[in-house]
Order: structure tokens, then sequence, then C-alpha cells
């Protein structure tokens, strides 16, 4: 079954289900005639599935064709497999032959007959190719110089085939829609999709391009198709992070301050926009600040601190109700016919019953229903809803905060005896309980709940009975007890010592007993918010505010305790050096002023460095000789004297896995190619592809070079020339043969 679309120049953006249906039809008429397996099929049924389906389009005319694979060892797999397909004539045969001998006669000796080089020839001339990471650059750019000429007629490739090279065809293939990123196999994103499929149909020769989506026994799901075609394009998102090398080189110019880089880094752009706000703000802040003035009050002298001591008193009660009613414990007390006392604008102090512990679960902070108690006409004077400016709500806020008015559950506020209490169902957050009481109500509130429900939809003939017996039943709660939650946990142990700490001292303030208390500290607290805004403006148009300043600054710390940086910021020699390297620009200073390279052969110089540049993380162990052993043991010593330093910086949490980051499978290779052995002598000792190692060793010689530029720094021209003897002896035949696309 197949699921396939024309590819038109038209954008239309309705997605036609037509051959979505037809191949689940046929999906469903195959399982009916023929028992299906849950088990994946075998490599020779995925070869003759492949096999089958470009047979198929062969007829239909639908060749060329790409089929993208998205695993390197697959497309060797089905490669193997496709020995009885032919795709070419004679003529191109003769074409592809006479090509492929002109550009691998440059070759030396046995390069010419490697074994990839051998089977990707014989494949070539039946007009069917593979292009991945894996391949001989070579005959990489043979496979792309013939596919534009349009001698080959089926390419397996990986999505990189349709990365920077435009390589059009008339058929594009998907053999599966999922792929692995490293962390977790999942389905394509719409831009990649896009890339690949964008490759059906060439310019001039056909009318439309085919994509086709292979499913092989199981249909993908139809939204995931409709997420991956028509989904929205990936949000652009920075990568950028300070480097050492980016730190080093920037300190070393003086022209340009890192701050100001950071700055400048596309992860910092909404930051910047924003700032142009700031700074419209600032002025309007400022004009308003020349307007106020401080309180001139002797009892009230201390009203500043009072406030900013208010706002520590609120953030410590928060954090305690989130760290306690959070807890598995307090979501069991707090269930309906629970008694709590809340601290609300509209109800600062009141005692309520909980109705229904859950209003919405999906909110950030929990929120309860309750019923509130209180005297008929009741009004706070605390209108939130009336408030225009920021710092109005803080008062409010603070107005109604236990702790700040040292408030304790005897000072509950309720309706007189005498009253005939009135009630108020409202919707609290967590934040808004002053104290969970140890008291319960023995009213039914399942019957409460029905009944409330009855007085919104039928109020005229609603009874009231149910009501007035819980709210007699709350009236009679003379001595209120808080639940006790038991901390016991030193982080909570401290916490209410801290709340306990800064209630005594808000008690203390004599500002609270000034009979213009009220008009004085909303005074204060406009000015006091009014500077703090200030402040917080000044903080984010400052560098300390940058997202990555934290890490640039760890980052300095970590070069002055290793001594690339100077206390002045200044480089020292070890920086100057590490300024010439282009990757692990640490690494390798310290083992250049370590004098590492000093009593190490050549060969084994490069054979322990290509540790740096090899990047697949599985292939077989390479067979290490003693000297190698103890190179490489000594290497890991040095490299862990930069992890050290990160950790004691904080800017990694620990050494565990560093390791990791250097890859040792390919010493044994790049050691037999430094002492002159031949390409095809060397594929003995590994399983990793011939374009692999190729990569690696072109790649090792580039920070062999680099490494000549630290020698010339230091002044040390022996080991300057034995960097450059190192670097000949690995730049020779298939590995550093010259591209075609220069020739």
């Amino acid at each position: 079954a197949v699921v396939s679309s024309r590819v038109r120049a038209a954008n239309d953006k309705n997605f036609k289900t037509s051959e979505y249906d037809r191949a689940k039809a046929a999906l469903a008429a195959r399982k009916k005639t023929k028992k299906e397996s849950n088990q994946r099929p075998g490599k020779q049924a995925e070869r003759n599935t492949i096999l089958s389906f470009v047979r198929m389009l062969e007829r239909e005319n639908l060749l060329p064709c790409v089929i993208f694979i998205l695993s390197k060892a697959r497309i060797n797999d089905l490669a193997e497999g496709l020995n009885a397909l032919d795709l070419t004539i004679n003529k191109e045969k003769g074409l592809i032959r006479e090509f492929i001998i002109k550009c691998v006669g440059r070759l030396k000796g046995s390069d010419r007959d490697l074994p990839q080089i051998v089977f990707l020839k014989e494949l070539l001339i039946r007009g069917i190719a593979v292009h991945h990471s894996g391949v001989l650059p070579l005959m990489k750019e043979v496979t792309e110089m013939l596919f534009e000429k349009g001698l080959i007629k089926l390419l397996l490739a990986t999505e990189t085939f349709a990365m920077g090279i435009n390589m059009p065809t008339r058929t594009v293939v998907f053999d599966a829609i999922e792929k692995f990123d490293g962390s977790c196999k999942r389905l394509l994103a719409t831009s990649e999709y896009i890339q690949m499929a964008g490759r059906a149909g060439r310019r001039g020769i056909d009318e439309t391009g085919t994509v086709i989506i292979l499913c092989k026994g199981k249909l993908p799901d139809f939204t995931d198709l409709i997420s991956m075609v028509q989904g929205k394009a990936t949000d652009l998102s920075s990568h950028f992070k300070p480097t050492y090398n980016m730190i080093l080189s920037v300190l070393k110019g003086k022209d340009l301050k890192v701050e100001e880089l950071l700055k400048r880094s596309f992860a910092e752009y909404e930051q910047q926009v924003k700032s142009r706000g700031y700074k419209q703000d600032r002025k309007e802040l400022e004009k308003k600040l020349e307007g106020l003035t401080p309180v001139s009050c002797q009892v009230c002298h201390n009203i500043d601190q009072y406030y900013m001591d208010g706002l520590i008193m609120m953030e410590l009660e928060n954090d305690f109700k989130h760290r306690i009613l959070n807890t598995a414990k307090a979501s069991k007390s707090l269930h309906p016919g629970r008694v709590v006392i809340i601290s609300t604008p509209q109800f600062p102090f009141h005692m309520a019953t909980i109705i229904n512990p859950n209003v919405d679960d999906k909110k950030d902070i929990r929120e309860l229903r309750v019923i509130v108690l209180h005297s008929k006409g009741y009004n706070s004077g605390l209108d939130l809803s009336s408030t225009s400016e920021p710092w109005e709500r803080t008062v409010i806020a603070l107005q109604v905060s236990p702790g700040v008015n040292n408030r304790s559950v005897c000072d509950v506020i309720r309706p007189d005896s005498s009253d005939d209490p009135d009630f108020t169902v409202s919707n609290v957050s967590l934040l808004d309980l002053a104290c969970v009481l140890a008291q319960k109500v023995t009213t039914d509130m399942e019957g409460i709940k029905k009944n409330l429900q009855h007085m919104r939809f039928n109020p005229r003939n609603w009874d009231r009975t149910p009501i007035d017996t819980l709210s007699r039943e709350m009236m009679q709660i003379k001595k209120p007890s808080e639940l006790n939650y038991e901390v016991k946990d030193m982080d909570g142990v401290d916490l209410l010592n801290n709340i306990m700490k800064q209630r005594g001292a808000m008690a203390n303030y004599s500002c609270s007993k000034c009979s213009t208390f009220d008009d004085h500290f909303k005074q204060t607290s406009e000015l006091m918010f009014v500077k703090k805004e200030l402040e917080r403006i000044a903080y984010s148009l400052s560098y300390q505010s940058l997202q990555f300043m934290p890490e640039f600054e760890d980052r300095v710390r970590v070069l002055k305790r290793l001594r690339y940086l100077g206390n002045e910021d200044q480089l020292k020699l070890k920086g100057k050096a590490a300024c010439a390297m282009s990757t692990s620009e640490l690494v390798i200073t310290e083992l250049v002023f370590d004098n590492f390279f000093k009593d190490l052969e050549i060969e084994a110089i490069v054979a322990i460095l290509s540790c740096m540049v090899f990047q697949q993380k599985r292939c077989s162990d390479p067979a290490l000789t003693p000297e190698l052993e103890a190179a490489k043991k000594q290497f890991l010593t040095l490299a862990h004297k930069i992890v050290e330093a990160e950790v004691a910086e904080k800017l990694r949490p620990n050494d565990a896995d560093f390791e990791e980051q250097f890859r040792f499978g390919l010493v044994e290779v790049v050691y037999r190619w430094a002492k002159g052995e031949e390409f095809s002598a060397i594929m003995q000792y590994t399983d990793v592809d011939e374009g692999t190692i190729v990569r690696c060793i072109t790649r090792l010689d580039e920070v062999l070079r680099c490494i000549k530029d630290v020698a010339r720094i230091v002044g040390d021209v022996d080991f300057e020339t034995k960097m450059e003897r190192a670097s000949l002896t690995i730049k020779r035949d298939i590995v550093f043969a010259a591209s075609l696309y220069v020739q």
C-alpha cells in the first residue's frame, strides 16, 4: 500500500484524501485474504518489496526516482539486494562506464579496486546509486554528476541529499516518515518533509512531480500526515552559545566587548526589541518620580522598611503554601466540608467551607470553590476592579496578608451572632488560604452543591434550609484551631522559622500605629513601586540581564583558573595560543603546554588526535599498542583538568561521562594510515564506512595545521616542523583526492 500525491506549482491548501482512502481500502482487502504478521519483515522481505516497487515505478514511467531512507545501514542492505535490477540501456551503460573509468582512473594503485568502489561501480552501470555520509567523497561526486545527467534511474539516499544541492527528480519516495534524531524517534518536521518532497518534479521536463510514502503493511496516522504535510514552519531559534574560542578571540581583538557580542546575538533579539519600550517606560517613570515625595511623619519614619519587609513576608507565606498545600497529605485534607480561613480583597480573613476541592486542575495554582459566611451588606473596601495602578494591587495584597498584619485564627472575621448571616460562593486559589482549620462541618456538602445549583436555575422556589444549617454549624465554631501539617523536612522547618521571625519583625513597626497609616502607606507604596520599576528596567537594559551572561562569566572564571586570562581579562600566552584553534581549543592548548606531543612519535600523535574529530558512537573496538594506550590515558588525564575547573566554577554539575566527548574508535586505523599502509589494508581493522574515515582524516589535517600555528605562537620551531611532518604523513592518495567539481 502506498500514499501518493502530485506536487503542483499551484499552492493547494486542501489535503486530498483520495489516495489515503485507496491505500486504506487496499490494506483492508489484503488483510481479509492474507494473514498478517505483527513481526517486522526481514531483510530479504524488505529487499523484495523495494524491488517489486521499483519495477512498478518503471512500468508507470515514474523514473528517475529518489528513495529517502533515513538510515545508512538500511541503504547498504537494500543496495546489496538489488542485483537483479537493471534500469539502463546499453548506450547509457557505456556512458556511465566511460565516466567512472575517467574519474576513478585518477586514483592510485589499489585505491581503484576498493570494495566500495567496485560495488558502487557495478550499481551505477545498472542505473542505481547510493548517497550517504559513509560513501567515499569521490563516489558521491560521481553519483551526483551522473544523476544530474539523467543516467541514474534509482537513488537510495539519506535526507542530506536534499540539503544544499539541487538535484530534481520525477518521483520522490519516503521509505518511512519517522526518524531518530539522536534522542528519540519522531515524525518528520514539515520543513524536513518539504525539503525532500520538493525534489519531485524537474523544471521543463515534468508537468508534475510525484511523492510517494511507502506504508509496508501499516498506514501512517491520518492526523500525522496532515501535521507533516501542512504543518507550520519550524520556529527559528538561536543555537548561539558563548565558547572559549569566541571569548578569547573577542578579548584579543579589543574592538568589540564580549557583552556587546552577546547582546547582538539572535538569542537576545526579543529582549532587545522589548528594550525599546523599556527606555520609554523609564522616561515616564523618572518624570513620575519627580512628582512623588516621601512621607514626612515621625511615627512613620520606618515605613519604607515596613513596605519592603511586607513584600518579603508575602513571598515567604506563598512559598510555604506552595510547599505544604501541594502535598498529598494536604490534598486529602482539602475535601468538601473542610473549614478554612481565606484572605482575599473581597473577604479578608473570613471563614469559609470547601464545596469543591478541584475547580480547574489545568491551572498552575490549584483552585477551590468555597462558601464564605459574612454579614449582610459586608464590604471590605478593597476592590481590585477599581484599581488602575499596579502599586495599588500591591497595597491591597499587603493589607490582606495575615503575616503582614500579624493575624491569627482568633482574629477571623465572622457575622455577629445577632445578625442573619449571608453567604457568597467564591473560587479561591491555594495562595488565598490564610490557614486550614482542624474543624469540619457535618452538613451534607453534596446536598449543598445540588441546592446551590437549584438556586441558580430556579431562584424563586429555592429552599434556603440547607444553607442555614451550614451557617449555624459554622457560627458554632467559637475557637477555631489550625490543622497541623507536621513540617519535618529541614527546608520546610527553616521556611517556617523565617516566617515566624518575619512576623515578629512586622509586629514591632511603630508606623502601623499611626492614625493616618493607610494614607501614608499608599503614598510610600507608590514611591517604592516606581523606584523598584526603575531598578528593574535598569537591570533589563544592563548586560547582566543577557541570557548567556551567567555562562559567559563562568567561562571567564574557568579561563582565569587555567591561566588563559589575567585578572584584568588580558590574554596570557596560553590564551593567545588557544585563539589559533578552531575546535577543542582548551584541550589542545593544555596538551601543547604540558609537552604531551614532545616524546610521542608522529604516527601516535595523529592517531590520538583523531578522537577529537571522529563522531560515530558505535564501531568496533580498536587494538591499541602499549604506546597508544599510555598516550590515551595521559590525554584523558590532561582533558580532565579542564573538566575539574568547569566543575569548580559551576559550569557543569560533575565530571561524569566527560570521556564520552572523545571517541577513540579510529585510533588504530589512523595510526596505520600514518604509518603508510594502503586504504584497502586499513579497512580490515574497522567496520566504519569508508566515507566516514576519509572525513575524519581530512578534519584531522585541519587540527594539525591549527596546532602548527600554536607552535609558531609559542615560538617552538621544532614542534612546528613536527606538526608539518605529521600533516604530510596523512595527506595522500584517496583521502585527499581532488574534487571532481574543481577539475
